[in-house]
């Protein structure tokens, strides 16, 4: 519409002078009362002029394109004696496909000291042949499952250290003839522990969590706000499926990131010691 009522070079000039976002409305009037007042300042807000659309008010500025050069038109048009291209940002919702409200606000003078003013409304909306349909928006995946997106391989490398830790433990009979490899994996699964679980990964589970559960169970559980953090999520999952199956040794000897590391230091400074005769 804008290239056809004021051709390519006019058009494109105008499209040039708007900032990112803006949204380019062309308003022309005639006759004894127009848009703007005779000491309408260029740039500013218009007292006169009102677009809303769904309720929601459309702040309109003017462009100031008009200042040192007259409009050009393309096609004939009715002439008019005052033409203004204002401006909103698009982050307003605006849809050119639903109705627009148009206001305007009149100013009567009853005489020379009093006057009285009246707000005039119409509705417009663009005719179909000139509106293009378009496929509806994909509805947006929701946050979380994004975030899981994002952080799929931190999962995956989470779950199979975790499915290594449920093995190890459901066969820990059979195991038992490898005691002598239980320090150097034990040492291994430490620092992946401490490195990526805790460092890396952030996944530092602590009574916080737990707090933010119980105020979840008190205002409305809503599981969306613990899918956020998928890693936390993991591992207070299995936490609580592990405290059931074999108690606090699996949390506290596998997956603390802390108090395993000081109780196994404390145990080789007791063999050193014993080693040493002291």
């Amino acid at each position: 519409m804008g290239k056809n009522l004021l051709g390519e070079e006019e058009y494109q000039r105008i499209m040039d002078a708007l900032a990112p976002g803006e949204i380019a409305v062309l308003v022309g009037s005639r006759g004894a009362y127009h848009h703007v007042a005779q000491d309408f300042v260029a740039g500013t807000t218009p007292a006169r002029l009102t677009l809303r659309q769904e309720g929601s008010p459309l702040p309109l500025r003017d462009a100031d394109l008009y200042h040192a050069q007259p409009p050009v038109f393309a096609q004939p048009v009715v002439p008019f004696d005052r033409t203004h291209i204002f401006t909103f940002s698009a982050q307003s919702g605006f849809d050119p496909a639903f109705p627009i409200t148009v206001g305007m606000t009149v100013q009567l003078k009853k005489n020379f000291l009093e006057s009285e003013s009246f707000s005039v409304h119409t509705d417009f909306t663009l005719p179909d042949m000139v509106q293009i349909p378009v496929a509806p928006p994909e509805k947006p995946r929701p946050l979380w499952l994004r975030i899981w997106d994002d952080r799929l391989g931190e999962v995956l490398v989470l779950g199979l250290y975790l499915a290594l830790l449920t093995a190890v433990f459901v066969f820990q009979r059979r195991l038992g003839r490898f005691a002598r490899y239980l320090t150097p994996v034990r040492l291994v699964s430490l620092s992946f522990v401490i490195l990526f679980i805790g460092f890396y990964a952030q996944g530092q589970l602590s009574v916080v969590n737990i707090y933010t559960l119980l105020l979840s169970l008190w205002n409305g559980f809503d599981i969306t706000v613990f899918l956020l953090d998928p890693i936390l999520f993991v591992l207070w999952s299995y936490v609580f499926v592990s405290l059931f199956l074999w108690g606090r040794g699996l949390y506290c000897g596998w997956l603390c990131r802390l108090v395993p590391c000081r109780n196994w230091w404390r145990r080789q400074r007791k063999s050193c010691g014993s080693a040493s005769g002291k």
